[in-house]
């Protein structure tokens, strides 16, 4: 059985994470454009459930731009992941 995800460091920028003995880091670009992509995923369900149009596109917005910060995250990442 393996040990559960515990959190081993912090560096300012970065999220460091122990899962099943591998590092994962996550930099805090692709940490807040998942939790944007999040968001916006749920103001877009409550637009459509209440006919609200305003929240629905809002909704749309934040998840276009999560995804954008998701991948800069993403390829700051790699970068990180290469230079190591």
């Amino acid at each position: 059985m393996e040990p559960p995800a515990t959190i081993v460091g912090y560096r300012p920028g970065r999220h460091q994470v122990s899962i099943a003995n591998e590092d994962v880091l996550m930099s805090k670009e692709g940490f807040e454009g998942a939790a944007q992509k999040g968001v916006g995923s749920i103001k877009e369900a409550i637009g459509k459930a209440t006919g609200d149009r305003k929240l629905q596109a809002e909704g749309v917005a934040d998840k276009i731009a999560g995804s954008a910060k998701e991948a800069v995250g993403k390829a700051k990442d790699a970068i990180h992941k290469a230079t190591k």
